[in-house]
């Protein structure tokens, strides 16, 4: 550790005034250090182990620390924004004093957005609940800050019992936490309210934070926006969820932050209503952030995910998790679609042109806050250089695909020829400053010498010091007897180097100096002449910086001008990404996809009641089923021969059996909780898919809250739903009008069962649990006693044949009731 007593003064000064939910991390040039509770936090949760730490007494303090290298220092600060979800400060020495040089939050990731990158969400949610005299109205103000596009989107809306629509939008919106702006004085009724919002926000597993809004003083937000007094037109309740969220965030101290942000309104409106409990049952993507992130299971974005480019995974996030409901835009994306499946060779040219695309996000955000450097601005322009093929191959899908043209037009190859003429003199711009092919040579960026005729000079001092490095490398290589190379590297300038098996010519050298030795480089060294040479072309490489300084910044302060241009690119690019992805699905699969015919709401078989074997395939059918509609209305091919479905306004599901242990709720209550969600919030356009309703409880409490339950989503709600069961006396249902009763066929010969996979009309004969039971390797003895209590329960069994044969024969709602009342 430092001798240095003032620098180890001021690392105890760090030490002790260090916020709670802060990771301070130390620069000491070749490594980096963390101290005490830090040290302990990285070792036991990142490296699992403590190994790495240490101690050391200063004064008569004892300290831990733990030492980093590069890479651990970035796995490090990725993992305790985004995984620990700390705070994070790096301090470096300055004159002997530590001092803050970057820092980051887990929603702002800040200086450290380099490393880790932006492909997760950063978007942090603001919630309001209105003061209303009745228990039954549920104000309710949202809204949602994304840091990555300067956008506040707000809403205010009267919500469900179950505020089923703000649970809508947090799956829409997948924000990483909530603050709670809660009131200072409080109701029963508020309290209530209170408590159905955390409900939501555990099922969504959003992390809440209590924000007290009379705690705290008053701050204008408004100069963060880019219209004047935006705040002015919102109510204000809205206006507390903005004003907090740009507290919580720490945006009003940031001057780069200023004249950025602007207010828009989100819609639920034209978008198909999920909720978590079809987005786990589904298993459409992760909802999970954070230490509770669960197992790694592959879901529906992992299967639809061909997307090159991190802007695009995040949009079609975005689409699985709010299909359209609009049909007429739900075609536009299947013709684009069906144009990029008929067109292999356009298909996979515009694939292998998205590989090479950096986060364009980043860059525009970059751009946004007047950080950018001259390497952003040239990786701009590269990737701005990737529209001019684009456009030539969407030219040749519309050329070939006739029939889709329009649809190709308007939502991509319009949108890409505008970028191209806005950005034309980007690009010229950049061509004429920025030095191409000493990057190709060297791999820095600098401005072109020939602008100033002190950065010509330096630079032809400069190509005759490379001459020279050049010259030198023939002499080591002559005196060693081997092939030596000459590299170059910002951390070191000039080097010699050879491979590890010609490490031994270097040994008889008495004046060469090794940088360092690894399996892939081999040996970096240097001996006395290219020593002298480069320290001298460093020497005037770093006057040339200085020299061009004025001139970069120019170059750098016109292209922040192309800041929102670049996001709205990103939106075009992202949204040709998606739509590539999801016809390179339907086209390199194994399975068969096809392009859904897709019908107006207006849904006519109303229920199927599906029974059949243990295993056979129910819950399976159930879920393809759900997710070849919410494919459908992506815009996305199903995996299917042949598909005709009606839009839907929403899908809701009940599937699964596990408690919630963590959250406090049985299987019983979780079965009750999806239930009573269903039923208040299902429409007669929404599908609704149950699997084995009632199995938490009772045998006859099950079959009646299924009963019920049934009958009151083909009767009253009139939605859609396949209603999977092993209560087969249920198939009295299809003796009433929009119900049918289906079943997952099975051959049984004696003990042996065969599962045919197959959905055919009519009720299963039997669930046959113990066949299942015996195929699966059960002892004899255990099944023998099986069959026993079976066919001691079958004969004493409520629901005799003579209550099926009656139910059979009813035919209409109050005669079922009659005979369940008998």
């Amino acid at each position: 550790m430092s001798d240095d007593s003032t620098l180890d003064k001021s690392l105890l000064r760090v030490l002790d005034n260090k916020a709670k939910g802060t990771v301070t991390i130390f620069n000491r040039g070749d490594f980096y250090t963390l101290y005490d509770d830090d040290a302990k936090l990285i070792a036991k949760e990142i490296f699992m182990s403590d190994v790495g730490v240490r101690n050391f007494n200063l004064g008569d303090r004892t300290i831990n620390y733990h030492n980093l290298g590069q890479a651990q220092f970035v796995r490090v600060v990725r993992e305790v924004l985004t995984i620990l979800r700390f705070r994070l400060e790096l301090y470096e020495n300055e004159d002997g004093d530590w001092t803050l040089k970057s820092k980051g939050t887990p929603i702002n990731f800040g200086d450290f957005e380099e490393l880790i990158g932006s492909a997760d969400s950063a978007i942090v949610m603001a919630v309001r609940i209105g003061i209303t005299q009745s228990a039954h109205d549920n104000q309710l103000a949202i809204a949602f800050c994304d840091p990555n596009d300067y956008r506040i989107t707000v809403a205010e809306f009267n919500d469900t019992q179950m505020l089923s629509t703000l649970e809508q939008c947090i799956i829409g919106m997948a924000p990483k936490e909530t603050l709670h702006v809660c009131l200072a004085d409080t109701t029963d009724e508020y309290n209530d309210k209170v408590k159905k919002l955390q409900q939501v926000l555990k099922r969504t597993n959003v992390e809440e934070v209590v924000y007290k809004r009379h705690d705290q003083k008053y701050i204008d937000v408004n100069e963060l926006f880019k219209k004047k007094n935006p705040c002015e037109e919102l109510s204000p309740a809205l206006n507390e969820c903005v004003t907090a969220l740009l507290s919580h965030l720490n945006f009003v101290e940031q001057e780069m932050m200023k004249n950025k942000f602007q207010i828009c309104h989100y819609g639920t409106a034209g978008f198909m209503h999920l909720n978590a409990a079809a987005v786990e049952a589904l298993e459409l993507f992760q909802v999970s952030h954070g230490l509770e992130k669960s197992a790694k299971k592959e879901t529906l974005f992992d299967v639809m995910n061909k997307c090159k480019t991190l802007s695009g995974q995040r949009m079609l996030r975005e689409w699985i998790a709010r299909p359209l409901c609009d049909l007429r835009k739900i075609e536009e994306r299947q013709d684009v679609v069906s144009a990029l499946v008929q067109s292999d060779q356009q298909r996979q040219s515009i694939q292998s042109l998205f590989g090479r695309l950096p986060d364009l996000n980043q860059l525009a955000q970059r751009l946004h806050q007047n950080r950018a450097k001259l390497q952003d601005c040239f990786r701009v322009y590269q990737s701005v250089r990737v529209l001019g093929q684009l456009k030539i191959d969407l030219e040749q899908v519309m050329e070939q695909r006739k029939e889709f043209a329009n649809h190709v037009q308007e939502l991509l190859y319009e949108p890409i020829a505008a970028a191209l003429f806005q950005f034309e003199k980007f690009r010229e711009l950049i061509r004429a400053t920025v030095d191409v092919e000493y990057f190709e040579r060297m791999g820095s960026f600098r401005v072109k010498p020939d602008i100033d005729p002190d950065l010509l000079k330096l630079s032809e001092e400069m190509d005759v010091l490379e001459k020279k490095c050049n010259r030198a490398l023939n002499k080591v290589s002559e005196r060693l007897g081997t092939d030596a190379k000459l590299d170059r590297n910002s951390t070191h300038g000039f080097f010699f180097r050879v491979t590890l098996k010609e490490e031994k010519s270097l040994r008889s050298e008495k004046h060469i100096t090794i940088l360092d030795t690894n399996k892939i480089s081999g040996v970096r060294f240097r001996d006395p002449q290219l020593e002298e040479l480069n320290n001298e072309y460093l020497e005037k490489e770093r006057v040339y910086v200085a020299v061009q300084a004025e001139l970069e910044k120019q170059v750098v302060e016109t292209c922040c001008g192309y800041a929102s241009a670049l996001s709205s690119l990103s939106t075009v690019l992202s949204t040709t990404d998606v739509l590539t992805a999801m016809a390179a699905l339907a086209s390199e699969s194994s399975s068969v996809y096809v392009r859904p015919k897709l019908l107006p709401m207006d849904l006519k078989q109303r229920m199927l009641v599906l029974t059949g074997a243990n295993m056979g395939g129910k819950s399976t059918y159930l879920r393809s089923a759900a997710l070849c509609a919410l494919m459908a209305q992506i815009g996305s091919f199903v995996p299917a021969s042949e598909a005709t479905i009606s839009v839907l306004d929403a899908i809701y599901t009940r599937v699964g059996a596990s408690d919630q242990q963590c959250k406090g709720i049985s299987t019983f209550m979780a079965e009750m909780i999806d239930s009573a969600t269903i039923l208040n919030a299902a429409t007669s356009n929404s599908m609704v898919i149950v699997d084995e309703l009632g199995r938490g409880t009772s045998t006859f409490d099950g079959f009646g809250l299924a009963w019920s339950i049934a009958s009151e989503l083909l009767t009253k709600v009139k939605c859609f739903c396949l209603f999977a069961t092993h209560f087969h006396e249920m198939a009295a249902l299809c003796n009433l009008e929009g119900a049918k009763a289906m079943q997952m066929m099975v051959r049984a010969d004696s003990d042996k069962l065969i599962l045919l996979y197959e959905v055919r009309e009519g009720v299963a004969e039997k669930s046959f649990g113990l066949q299942v039971a015996k195929m699966v390797g059960f002892p004899e003895h255990v099944l023998l006693d099986a069959r026993n209590v079976l066919e001691q329960l079958e004969t004493g069994d409520s629901i005799d044949e003579e209550l099926k044969r009656r139910l059979k024969s009813a035919t209409s709602l109050e005669e079922i009731k009659k005979v369940l009342s008998v």
